[in-house]
């Protein structure tokens, strides 16, 4: 006969590391996705032309970021209906009754940096509305927060990889498999564009 608890500390175990898998996978994600957003807008730089037709179509560019790193956030929370119904975790919480499931504690890390970077960029879209930011400065605005966000998210898999493989529960070989993969989706992203 097994020792008791066992079986309950193998599952816990399983918990943390599905958890800490997935957060680590959505951090290399999104941390790749914005390193492309910020590449694309630094290229605008160098063709007055491109910059030029981009801005025109600016509002559109942030409306549209922002609604699929919203999504992603909802996501990561657990919340399953429409992201246009997202406003933030605190009211999902409390006027939605949206239940965080305590095991998702490290995914909701990756979703607390995501929705810094959702306030960044409404508060960029506000400034173009009221013409306190010219469009250059938007852009420049994006980039700054997409390497913010870039860097939390860096830092935070990081230490997310350092709990895994000291808690030993993942290896080399897996953050490896990690990286790859978060580069083949970001790939397939673009190339669906």
């Amino acid at each position: 006969m097994p020792p008791m608890g066992l079986l309950a500390r193998w599952a816990d175990r399983q918990e943390r590391k599905r958890d800490i898998r997935k957060a680590i996978e959505s951090s290399l994600y999104h941390a790749s996705l914005f390193v492309l957003l910020r590449s694309a807008l630094g290229m605008l730089e160098t063709s007055p032309e491109a910059a030029t037709r981009f801005d025109r179509e600016l509002r559109v560019y942030i409306a549209s970021v922002l609604e699929d790193v919203r999504l992603s956030e909802t996501r990561l929370y657990g919340f399953r209906g429409p992201a246009d119904q997202w406003v933030d975790a605190q009211t999902a919480i409390v006027s939605q009754g949206l239940k965080v499931d305590g095991s998702r504690s490290r995914q909701i890390g990756v979703a607390a940096f995501i929705e810094q970077l959702c306030r960044r960029l409404l508060q960029i879209s506000a400034e173009l509305d009221l013409a306190t930011l010219s469009t250059r400065d938007a852009r420049a605005a994006l980039m700054s927060a997409y390497g913010s966000a870039q860097s939390s998210l860096e830092w935070y898999e990081g230490d997310l990889w350092d709990e895994a493989s000291t808690a030993g529960l993942l290896n080399d070989k897996d953050h490896a498999r990690m990286r790859d993969r978060a580069v083949r989706q970001v790939a397939k992203v673009v190339r669906g564009i």
